[in-house]
């Protein structure tokens, strides 16, 4: 399946499948957390994903698939990427915590370097799989005009939203 990081969905006894991410999505929070936090790990990834893609994208051109030394290299320049993350995070002030229940709060850019750090499968499954693509910009433009179509008061008849899911499921392969 192809999400956002919701939390929820990564839950195996609801949710028992294969995951990839939206990296358009991890990309504007890069940029906010550079813009932001200045954390300079957030823009090298930022960086990387471009650079990985653009490089996924020439050789689907042709019909290829990425070689095994270009997805290594890619891989320890994400790990180097997440080291730095870890030294750079340890550097922003956390909120004080307010009230005495819950978990001590983190700050935005800890958040994102943990979700990259857990879900370095699923952000690069461009890399390994062809029919993956690098986000889901397509299906949410595909299904956009359906929900709206449900909403508006004109549209009459039953709900047309599992049309929409059929475009879904064949531009989002995993």
């Amino acid at each position: 399946m192809f999400h956002d990081c919701y939390g929820a969905y990564f839950k195996p006894e609801i949710f028992a499948f294969e995951h990839a991410l939206c990296n358009a999505y991890l990309m504007r929070e890069c940029k906010g957390i550079t813009l932001y936090d200045e954390q300079t790990w957030a823009s090298e990834m930022l960086v990387l994903l471009q650079e990985s893609w653009g490089e996924v994208k020439a050789v689907r051109m042709i019909e290829g698939q990425l070689s095994e030394e270009a997805i290594q290299r890619m891989e320890q320049r994400y790990d180097e990427i997440l080291e730095k993350s870890q030294k750079e995070v340890a550097s922003v002030p956390i909120p004080a915590k307010t009230g005495s229940r819950g978990r001590k709060s983190k700050s935005k850019a800890s958040n994102l370097a943990a979700r990259f750090a857990t879900h370095k499968e699923a952000i690069l499954k461009f890399l390994h799989r062809p029919a993956v693509p690098f986000d889901n910009n397509q299906t949410e433009r595909d299904l956009r005009m359906v929900v709206v179509k449900q909403k508006s008061p004109a549209a009459s008849g039953p709900p047309t939203f599992t049309i929409g899911l059929l475009p879904s499921a064949v531009l989002s392969p995993l």
